[in-house]
């Protein structure tokens, strides 16, 4: 039995190709996205997209690299915090 419509997580369907092209995306990054830090902590942190891996879950779809360290990310966090001034 499928899960309620309440906990379903919404899919992104992401074509391969294009996604390859935000390789090297630069990317500001509030504190308060990561685990651990407060949901009020505005402090920005920059980084770069650095791979796309579509063997994991597609809602992981990004590998976003920020002081030396690579995360998971979702395209609806890259796409809002692609760095404009970039």
């Amino acid at each position: 039995m499928p899960p309620p419509v309440s906990q379903r997580q919404r899919v992104i369907l992401i074509d391969k190709e294009w996604a390859s092209t935000l390789i090297g995306l630069p990317m500001q990054v509030p504190n308060s996205w990561c685990n651990g830090y407060k949901q009020d902590d505005k402090t920005l942190n920059a980084g770069t997209i650095v791979g796309v891996y579509f063997d994991a879950p597609q809602s992981n779809n990004f590998q976003f690299e920020c002081a030396g360290e690579i995360y998971a990310m979702q395209y609806d966090a890259v796409y809002l915090y692609a760095d404009p001034s970039s």
